[in-house]
């Protein structure tokens, strides 16, 4: 994750606040599954990709394509640093 910034967990939704731009974000069930995983330390697309397979019903590879939308979009909003 990016430094500069705060989460918290709250009834399995992460939230998560920019401290530099104070900007907010509420990422949904699905993000919160994949944003803890990656508080535990680098994971690959696949292992996330897993993770979202294990827990919801999604085929492998439809979850491949909504870890790269997420991991792009927390890129995007400078909330994630590197490769993941």
């Amino acid at each position: 994750r990016g430094s500069g910034m705060s989460w918290r967990e709250v009834d399995g939704v992460v939230a998560v606040l920019d401290l530099k731009s104070s900007n907010f974000f509420e990422l949904n069930r699905q993000g919160s599954l994949l944003w803890r995983a990656l508080a535990d330390g680098p994971q690959s697309v696949d292992d996330l990709a897993r993770e979202l397979v294990a827990r919801y019903d999604v085929d492998h590879a439809q979850a491949v394509d909504d870890v790269g939308v997420f991991l792009a979009s927390m890129r995007a909003a400078g909330l994630l640093d590197g490769e993941g």
